[in-house]
């Protein structure tokens, strides 16, 4: 049996060191703030997940949520339930399926 690999790309610059690994077997995830442009870049194949700040735009015209660790840890963790999604579907079609 073939080993599987899922390289998973957190923030500016886990994207674009996820996108120059070239691994055979490997399926990749981006993911990133919905502010920066590091998914501009990215020429591999994979999924990209945005972390949007539901409150973005609401609380000052000069927004620095991102600018803190805290504050991206909460937006990161308002989209476990989709991260988990994609990462258990990047091997259904491989017939590997127990990840609960």
């Amino acid at each position: 049996m073939e080993n599987k690999i899922l390289i998973i790309g957190v923030g500016s610059a886990g994207v674009i060191a996820a996108d120059k690994i070239n691994l055979p077997n490997s399926k990749k995830i981006f993911i990133d703030s919905g502010t920066y442009h590091a998914f501009d870049d990215v020429v591999s194949e994979g999924e990209q997940i945005a972390l949007a700040c539901r409150a973005y735009g609401k609380c000052s015209g000069f927004c620095r949520c991102y600018c803190r660790p805290d504050f991206c840890k909460e937006v990161a963790e308002e989209y476990k339930d989709e991260i988990k999604e994609y990462i258990k579907s990047a091997f259904e079609d491989e017939g590997i399926n127990n990840w609960d």
